[in-house]
């Protein structure tokens, strides 16, 4: 096959961070490793902490055939980010994204006079707001995993505060951001386009044409590095996990109002993390003397293996979610995922977890305590979902991913 040469904007790729990083750094990184392709990858930052920051870049060893473009932030950018990180005005990020994403289109032009791009691609971050301007090129143009489209359950948030009504005001953002000119535009120049869960595609296809698309998760595996071995139940105690940033939106107290009504000698729960929730939680236990429940803070990323593998299950009651990494880190040591049937998983959960559809919060109290029940008194299920996944997990890797962008680009 001859080589193309690929130009792909990123923006934030590392190989060990959440899910946005997650894609910008693999995708390209697989697509340079298993093609003759020459992979040009445009990224602001290695830390995501603002634009231009590029730590650790050095000690990672890249294919041959993968360039990594370095876009520094002009005057505007930092303009916009200051009032982002600053003042914690989160809309203006996009400002600053978008004027970004120009500068990118301009260090585009110039390395098109050496090395003209034979196929563009918008990668990420996986938002739907910000397509960039790479289809201007007029290249043959792939745009994705498209995600950012997550309608939250107004009726599962405990009580209408702050974040309720925040989440108010964001779904009607999102469906009115959805008809913007200027992703009807992009998606007219677009040859496809990937999209991060059936709910973003469906969304979409209600709005607008599109010459062809596809799901693509914007998260997946590493290979698992090692033999399948079944969990073992000790002392009768479901063993359950939750990992990741203490947030409304990652619905952290409603594990805590379930736990408090689980019968502590049969249950377990071990919360990895930290955020601005850490203080409640803390709180909260202290308050109603939860036994069952154990706080462990932040974790560095090497040791949370340690906790997939020593828990039978991973919790994830978000109100809002793609297909975080912590679902494929969770899987990679073969343990199940309990999740809402909303957003990403119900695609990549499918048959090797539980999906519970969101419904008021104290139906959704219920719904998941009478699961949680079932699954302590039939040790099987898990070793059944833990089948599933041994048997799947291959088609879920970073490989894998890599290798559809591929067969797509051969075409």
């Amino acid at each position: 096959m001859e080589s193309k040469n690929i130009f792909i904007s990123a923006f934030a790729a590392h190989p060990n961070k959440g899910s946005e990083f997650a894609v910008g750094w693999n995708i390209p990184y697989q697509i340079a490793l298993n093609s003759n392709h020459n992979v040009y990858l445009f990224i602001g930052t290695f830390e995501g902490n603002g634009f231009g920051k590029f730590d650790g870049l050095d000690k990672i060893k890249l294919p041959h055939n993968l360039k990594i473009i370095k876009v520094y932030p002009d005057f505007w950018v930092s303009f916009f980010n200051y009032f982002n990180h600053r003042f914690k005005i989160g809309f203006v990020f996009y400002f600053a994204l978008r004027r970004w994403y120009f500068l990118v289109k301009k260090e585009a032009v110039k390395l098109s006079d050496n090395s003209p791009p034979d196929i563009t691609h918008h990668l990420g971050p996986i938002g739907f707001r910000e397509p960039g301007y790479l289809s201007e090129l007029n290249k043959r143009h792939f745009w994705g995993p498209v995600g950012g489209l997550a309608m939250i359950n107004l009726d599962g948030i405990k009580n209408k505060n702050f974040y309720f009504y925040k989440s108010l005001i964001k779904n009607k953002i999102n469906y009115f951001q959805l008809s913007s000119l200027r992703i009807k535009k992009v998606l007219s120049k677009s040859h496809h386009v990937f999209f991060a869960t059936l709910d973003n595609q469906k969304m979409f296809l209600k709005k607008h044409e599109m010459n062809k698309y596809s799901l693509l998760s914007e998260s997946a595996s590493k290979l698992p590095n090692k033999e399948l071995k079944f969990k073992k139940r000790e002392e009768d105690k479901l063993k359950c996990l939750a990992v990741g940033t203490l947030d409304d939106r990652k619905n952290i107290i409603f594990l805590i109002d379930l736990f408090r009504e689980l019968d502590d000698s049969k249950f377990e729960l071990n919360i990895v993390g930290h955020g601005p929730l850490s203080p409640v939680l803390n709180r909260l236990i202290s308050k109603y003397n939860i036994q069952n429940v154990i706080l462990h803070g932040k974790v560095s990323y090497d040791q949370v293996d340690d906790f997939y593998v020593n828990n039978e299950m991973l919790l994830l009651p978000s109100h809002a979610e793609g297909n975080p990494n912590v679902v494929w880190e969770a899987m990679r040591n073969y343990t199940p995922v309990m999740s809402f049937k909303m957003n990403g998983m119900q695609t990549s959960l499918e048959d090797r977890g539980v999906l519970i559809n969101s419904l008021s919060y104290k139906e959704n109290l219920k719904n998941w305590k009478s699961k949680l029940i079932e699954i302590q008194e039939t040790p099987s299920i898990i070793h059944d979902f833990q089948t599933k996944i041994f048997k799947s997990i291959i088609n879920d890797t970073w490989e894998s991913r890599g290798n559809e962008i591929i067969k797509l680009y051969n075409e």
